[in-house]
């Protein structure tokens, strides 16, 4: 079964970027099938939580079709 967890708030700055990549890393833990997603256009940083320094193409440039996903 699939689930979906949202992690949101309208303010910045309180956390959401922290709770959804530890929440990502317990379930791996747990040997859950884990996928940890980004919908911050303006202010991603989540790839950093993971090592990821360089990532030139981002969910933004997807959604203005400026790339595609593979």
């Amino acid at each position: 079964m699939v689930r979906i967890i949202g992690i949101v708030s309208g303010k910045g700055g309180v956390g959401k970027t922290v709770v959804a990549s530890n929440l990502g890393v317990a379930l791996q833990k747990f040997y859950k099938k884990t996928a940890v997603i980004d919908f911050n256009l303006t202010t991603s940083h989540l790839s950093l939580y993971f090592g990821i320094h360089s990532h030139p193409i981002t969910l933004n440039h997807v959604l203005r079709n400026e790339a595609k996903l593979e």
